[in-house]
């Protein structure tokens, strides 16, 4: 009985101990980190490019390709095959504009010949781009409307984003105007685009 009583006082002595241990520990421990912030889907990127919104005059519902095509000093499809690219200013708005260089890969319009590499100019720098029309990647290819420049001694593209991406030999339009063009195989499009610009 004896035996009993000191093993009970024993464990009680402990539990005490213990417990004082604790709330000591607990009153001088250092206090938990903030929790990291973690970037959360549909929060903006900060590294992401900037874009930049442009108004453009863009072409009426009624008119067609064939029009542009009649319209533009040149009628081209290019390729992106190198990064070399000129940086200006251009002077009405201050805005970055970089003229990319991109090889003639046919003429449907104009005086440039395949294989000649040309200056096609658009606003923005290496971390901007026009909203909905992001910079061209290498090695892509487009179908361009192009208006000439001379204080540039460089193209741009007639109404801006008015331009096709080509992607296994179907036109992919970069603008809602000519969403219905979208699949079109390029050999089928490039007569009525000949016949267009030979009308004009």
């Amino acid at each position: 009985m004896k035996r009993l009583i000191l093993l009970t006082l024993a464990v009680a002595v402990l539990l005490v101990c213990g417990l004082v241990g604790w709330r000591a520990w607990s009153a001088f421990r250092p206090s938990p980190l903030p929790p990291v912030e973690r970037f959360r889907a549909g929060c903006p990127d900060p590294n992401a490019a900037a874009k930049i919104h442009v108004d453009y005059p863009g072409p009426t519902e009624d008119q067609t390709v064939g029009d542009l095509a009649a319209m533009a000093d040149a009628v081209l499809i290019v390729a992106r095959e190198t990064n070399r690219t000129a940086r200006v200013e251009r002077s009405d708005s201050g805005l970055p504009l970089t003229i990319y260089e991109f090889v003639v890969r046919e003429s449907v319009k104009g005086n440039d010949s395949t294989g000649e590499v040309v200056g096609i100019a658009r606003l923005g720098d290496r971390d901007q781009h026009e909203d909905g029309f992001p910079r061209p990647g290498l090695g892509e290819q487009f179908l361009v409307f192009l208006k000439w420049v001379p204080d540039l001694k460089a193209y741009e593209h007639l109404y801006g984003p008015e331009t096709f991406r080509i992607v296994n030999g179907e036109v992919q339009p970069m603008s809602r105007v000519f969403r219905h063009l979208s699949g079109r195989k390029l050999g089928d499009l490039l007569p009525k685009l000949r016949k267009a610009v030979r009308g004009s």
